[in-house]
């Protein structure tokens, strides 16, 4: 198995630093896959499609039977299977979540550090297939494999906010995703935002200010501004309160936020903590400013949303009701 982390499909250079004849190993891998296809994988395919196997149970025989039925040729059996899964991919919804799950699992058991399939098998199965359940056993595996990528952990937490309305365990796996070198500039705060959109504000708060000193440089400025964002929801709460205390008072909605400031409603100015001025919307008592436009609240309910799209389009995809991601 290879030593280095498999980015890419290997066919061609990752190959041919492994063997001296391209051609043998070919054929040696199509050999393999096609016994690994007619003695194992379409036996507990058929099994688990009538259900005869729990989906848990969706494994490959493992790396020594593997190693065996692929005559040694491990990598080259997990490119041929990898190829046979880019048509999974090209057809989207039309794939077989049961298959790609399986197919995963017997060719990164062949080279378990090929990131490539853990990834594209995930979003796969998450982001068109809508099976998010199965999406999280692939990245748990990738994760445990190649514990120094970022995205799988990434990945878990994209899962548990958007897929499983989990926004705790979300915060965990991009807390862990930051601090592995490559995650996006905006990861840790992607953490802080699901754990404040989980309703524990003040460990969101403490958590960035804990994490700041911890992250990479191109994440701290995002870190930073998160805070900022987060600490200015706090003034824009107290502004909505002061305006409904103004309606209730003088009949009317307030010309500007600064007009609560003039007349004794609030002692705080009229804009966020980034400097940036602060307005109503238009007949309601809802502050934002040019930089936070989009408050916690609505945020938080837009997920919710996305959460029930992907759910209809799961149960869609499947032709029934009773599994959900």
């Amino acid at each position: 198995m290879h030593d280095h982390v498999r980015t890419d499909s290997g066919v061609g250079g990752a190959l041919l630093s492994d063997v001296l004849a391209p051609l043998v190993i070919a054929v040696v891998a199509f050999a393999g896959t096609i016994g690994l296809r007619n003695t194992v994988l379409e036996r507990a395919y058929a099994q688990q499609t009538k259900g005869q196997l729990e989906t848990s149970v969706i494994e490959s025989p493992g790396p020594v039977a593997l190693d065996l039925l692929s005559v040694e040729h491990g990598n080259g059996v997990a490119d041929v299977i990898w190829l046979g899964m880019l048509g999974d991919i090209m057809r989207t919804f039309d794939a077989d979540p049961v298959r790609v799950e399986q197919n995963t699992y017997v060719a990164t058991d062949l080279d378990p550090r090929y990131e490539l399939i853990y990834w594209a098998a995930a979003l796969l199965l998450s982001s068109e297939l809508f099976d998010f359940k199965a999406s999280d056993r692939v990245l748990l595996r990738g994760r445990k494999a190649l514990p120094d990528v970022a995205r799988f952990p990434f990945l878990i937490a994209y899962n548990a906010y958007f897929g499983h309305g989990d926004a705790v365990r979300a915060a965990k796996f991009w807390k862990e995703a930051s601090l592995i070198p490559g995650a996006p500039k905006y990861t840790a705060a992607l953490a802080s935002r699901a754990l404040f959109h989980a309703g524990n504000e003040t460990s969101a708060e403490q958590m960035l200010v804990e994490m700041i000193p911890l992250l990479p440089p191109n994440q701290q400025s995002d870190a930073k501004i998160r805070l900022d964002v987060m600490r200015s929801e706090y003034r824009f709460r107290r502004y909505d309160e002061a305006c409904e205390k103004f309606v209730a008072e003088q009949g009317r909605h307030p010309a500007t936020p600064g007009e609560l400031q003039e007349k004794g409603y609030i002692d705080e100015p009229p804009i966020d903590l980034l400097d940036s001025p602060m307005e109503f919307d238009e007949g309601k008592c809802v502050s934002r400013s040019e930089l936070v436009f989009k408050r916690e609240a609505e945020a938080a309910e837009r997920v919710g949303m996305m959460r029930e799209i992907a759910k209809k389009r799961f149960n869609d995809a499947q032709g029934t009701s009773d599994r959900r991601p």
